[in-house]
């Protein structure tokens, strides 16, 4: 069986997700985009309301997804000096990011993380 091309990977993660995250819509909103060598970019993941499990459930959504793909997951946090109206800090989404593979690398003036799929079974 010949291996999807990564640009076809990356197709098929961004419309299987839109499928699979659709039962989650009233309570998460994503922005994902596909990026150049089989890497998925995590702009923004917002659960409302927070500290419910939506958030959660979208991640391991999403990770699967990576992993059935064999793509690789980027994003980026906004450092910041603490709360702010409520939200997280950036060290509160580090560790729920990391809750999900994701580790942090590179230097920047926001916290990059990645996370690359784990191994087909």
């Amino acid at each position: 069986m010949k291996t999807p091309e990564t640009s076809d990977r990356a197709a098929f993660f961004l419309c299987e997700a839109e499928a699979r995250l659709k039962p989650l819509s009233p309570f998460v909103t994503t922005s994902i985009q596909a990026a150049s060598h089989g890497t998925i970019v995590l702009d923004e993941i917002i659960a409302s309301p927070m500290r419910q499990g939506h958030g959660s459930a979208a991640m391991r959504i999403l990770t699967d997804l990576a992993d059935e793909t064999q793509l690789v997951m980027v994003l980026e946090i906004e450092d910041d000096d603490g709360h702010l109206d409520g939200l997280p800090s950036a060290q509160e989404l580090v560790d729920f990011y990391q809750r999900f593979g994701f580790e942090e690398y590179g230097m920047s003036s926001r916290i990059r993380m990645r996370r690359k799929p784990t191994a087909k079974a």
